[in-house]
Formats: C-alpha cells, structure tokens, sequence
C-alpha cells in the first residue's frame, strides 16, 4: 500500500491505513487539494487586565473556538495600532540576572492553544521604539491539517 505520491499536481500523502491512490479526501493527511493550515477562524481581541497567575506582568484575551479541533490550531497574532500598522513583535528584549549569571529574551506575547480555546498574554512592559503597547489585537486560527 502506497502511502506517498509525488506527482505533477504535488504532494499526497494518506493517512496511516490508507491508500494515497484510493483513499478519500477525508482521509489524506496532505493533498495538493488542501492548505496544510486552513483558516479556521479570524477576529480581533482586546487584551484586559486579569487577576491570577503572573497578572502583575501580563494583560490576557481569551478566545473560545466554536467547536473543538482534533488537535491544537495553530494561532497567529498582529497588534492592530490605531494609525492602521500592525505590531507582530515576539520577543521584548534581552534580559540578564546578576544573580544567576543568565540572560535570556523576554516574549510579547505568549499563546497558550488547546482544542478549546486559546489564551493570549500581552507583556504590560514597553521596551525602546514601542513606548506604548496597543491592546487590540488581530489574531488567525489555522486548523493543522498535516496532525488531524
């Protein structure tokens, strides 16, 4: 049983148990028919301050999928300025300790994604060129069709 075929239309490949020639649609893992991300969902969020765990570094979204995915989406995020540009800025900055002797790059913004939902936590800091932080936010959901 073929599972992978390349061809002059692209990439096949079947699911496990499957055949790549015979096997429906429904049961490719990748086809040439089909994005390996298919938006699943768009919209823009406001991130708000919250009370809990880390609440004193962080502002949170949180977006509830309207039916659950076989496997976490993948989820992308823009910060929508009011001139109209966007800020896809992931890390803030370098940060060192002098009591560890480490460093290391503090995130933007962190996306927790389940099959559910996803969480989005927005640093209140503002670090350099961006002295102010904007708290709309565009965000795409992709459904990871290559793990379904």
């Amino acid at each position: 049983m073929t599972r992978v075929r390349i061809d002059k239309n692209g990439i096949a490949i079947a699911k496990e148990g499957y055949d790549v020639d015979t096997a429906p649609l429904s049961k490719m893992q990748f086809s040439p028919l089909f994005g390996a991300m298919r938006l699943a969902m768009k919209g823009m969020v406001t991130v708000a301050d919250y009370s809990g765990y880390m609440s004193d570094i962080y502002r949170r979204a949180i977006v509830v999928f309207p039916t659950a995915f076989p496997k976490p989406p993948i989820v992308m995020v823009a910060g929508q300025r009011s001139d109209g540009s966007t800020d896809q800025t992931v890390l803030l900055g370098t940060a060192a300790s002098d009591q560890s002797n480490r460093a290391w790059h503090e995130p933007v913004y962190q996306i927790v994604t389940s099959t559910t939902q996803f969480e989005f936590y927005l640093d209140k800091s503002t670090w350099g060129n961006n002295p102010s932080r904007t708290l709309n936010w565009r965000y795409w959901v992709f459904r990871n069709t290559i793990e379904d």
